[in-house]
C-alpha cells in the first residue's frame, strides 16, 4: 500500500508528500498550494491477512494555529466578560466590559465563516487527495489477489 502512494507521489506533479514506514503526508504540490490547501495524513495497520488504514484530512497545521487562536481568543473574551459583568452586577456598579460578550460571539462567527469558506475553497483539493488513496487502495488489492489467486 505505502508502495503505491510512493509511486503515486513520483507520478503526480500535483501532490508531494513523503511515507515513512507505515505512515505517509500527502500535500498539494507548491504551484498548486493557497492558505487553505488541505493535508491527508494516512496510517496503515497491518492485521492478518488484511489492513486497517486510518486518515485524517485537514488544513495546513499552521492553519489550524490560527484557528485554535482566535477560538481561543473569542472564548476567554466571552468568559471574562461575563464573570466581570456578573461581578459588577453583584456589586451594583457600572458595567463597563459587558460589550465583551457579542465581540467573542462575532468573533466566533466570523471564525465559523472562515472555516466555511477554506471547506469550500479545499474541497475539490481533497477530492484530489481522497481519490490517491482511493486509486492507492484498489492497486494494493488487486497486487494482493494476484499474488494470492
Amino acid at each position: 500500500m505505502i508502495d503505491e502512494i510512493q509511486e503515486d507521489l513520483a507520478e503526480n506533479s500535483e501532490i508531494e508528500g513523503s511515507t515513512l514506514g507505515n505512515d505517509a503526508t500527502i500535500k498539494i504540490a507548491e504551484q498548486n498550494k493557497h492558505f487553505w490547501s488541505p493535508e491527508f495524513d494516512i496510517n496503515i495497520v497491518k492485521r492478518g491477512k488484511g489492513s486497517l488504514i486510518k486518515a485524517v484530512v485537514g488544513p495546513n497545521p499552521k492553519v489550524w494555529a490560527v484557528f485554535i487562536f482566535f477560538y481561543s481568543l473569542a472564548m476567554i473574551l466571552f468568559f471574562l466578560g461575563m464573570l466581570m459583568g456578573i461581578y459588577q452586577w453583584l456589586f451594583d456598579m457600572e458595567t463597563s466590559v459587558s460589550w465583551y460578550i457579542p465581540v467573542s460571539i462575532l468573533t466566533a462567527f466570523i471564525v465559523i465563516v472562515f472555516s466555511k469558506i477554506g471547506q469550500y475553497k479545499g474541497k475539490k483539493q481533497m477530492l484530489l487527495l481522497w481519490n490517491i488513496l482511493e486509486r492507492s487502495v484498489d492497486e494494493g488489492e488487486r497486487k494482493e489477489k494476484s499474488i494470492d489467486g
